[in-house]
């Protein structure tokens, strides 16, 4: 599990960012870059499974820095100011991204962990069931911890959840639109957000 940094706890059995190279995700344009093109931590730089799981945690941060400058930018629009962006973490679950992996990693993902949700239903790997239920409680349902209209929030499940130091850099969050945006060929007229560019 990649917990939206490399220095989380939670990420240190799979010794994936224990290189240093790989403990700060972005530093520059280029960063972004190869990250997007999937030069960063490539299978020829590293062949072994360490080096798709820091490519799905790069691209787990982006979005979390992503939810971060949206919600930024929309609090400066006049007409979009009242949306609320959150994100919300569904957890560990059994799915179709393990189907390139080891054998022994998709016989985890698609035996071990649906009989560790079936015998432990409220545990800690979630049936997509139960994650999608998260996610549509973060969109309509208010509570005394978030409020009626929580900004710019991210959960892990239904708890409130920190985010990565890296994903809270503005800098690194405005290169990353702006790198967005180039990337996406955005141009005026197509977005109703005032701040897009």
């Amino acid at each position: 599990m990649f917990c939206c940094s490399p220095h989380d706890k939670r990420n240190e059995r799979s010794k994936g960012f224990i290189v240093e190279k790989y403990k700060t995700i972005i530093h520059d344009q280029a960063g972004v870059e190869a990250i997007a093109k999937g030069n960063w931590s490539s299978a020829q730089e590293d062949p072994s499974w360490r080096s798709g799981f820091r490519r799905y945690g790069a691209s787990k941060l982006f979005l979390v820095m992503m939810m971060h400058e949206l919600q930024h930018r929309m609090d400066q629009d006049p007409t979009l100011r009242n949306v609320c962006i959150l994100g919300v973490d569904p957890g560990t679950m059994s799915t179709g991204l393990t189907r390139h992996a080891p054998w022994v990693i998709r016989f985890i993902s698609q035996v071990i962990l649906r009989l560790v949700t079936f015998f432990m239903p409220d545990g800690p790997i979630h049936t997509t069931q139960k994650s999608a239920s998260h996610v549509l409680q973060a969109a309509f349902h208010s509570n005394k911890v978030m409020g009626q209209s929580p900004k710019d929030v991210y959960l892990n499940g239904v708890d409130l959840s920190e985010t990565s130091d890296e994903s809270g850099d503005v800098r690194k969050r405005d290169l990353l639109w702006k790198e967005s945006v180039r990337y996406t060929g955005l141009k005026k007229g197509e977005t109703v957000l005032q701040k897009w560019e």
